[in-house]
């Protein structure tokens, strides 16, 4: 099976009265598998880039709401020491 002369059985042509009006040839159905595929990885490699992107700015929009959070909870029990004293 290692031979690099081998190829697959090719299709069987469509039997009479089939629905079936083209069966394509073995190199144009791989060519149109590969276009398919080529355009669903860059599809989804698009969606991967756009996804890394929103949560790079997801975790600075956190960074930034925590820090805004410690200031208000400092500032909170510095003026809850000042208002027991």
């Amino acid at each position: 099976m290692n031979d690099r002369s081998y190829r697959a059985p090719r299709t069987p042509p469509p039997p009479p009265n089939s629905p079936v009006y083209f069966v394509p040839d073995d190199d144009v159905a791989n060519a149109f598998v590969m276009e398919i595929v080529s355009k669903s990885v860059g599809e989804i490699l698009e969606k991967i880039i756009k996804y890394r992107e929103a949560s790079k700015i997801e975790a600075e929009v956190l960074k930034e709401m925590k820090r805004k959070n410690l200031d208000e909870i400092i500032k909170n029990i510095k003026n809850n020491c000042r208002t027991q004293q």
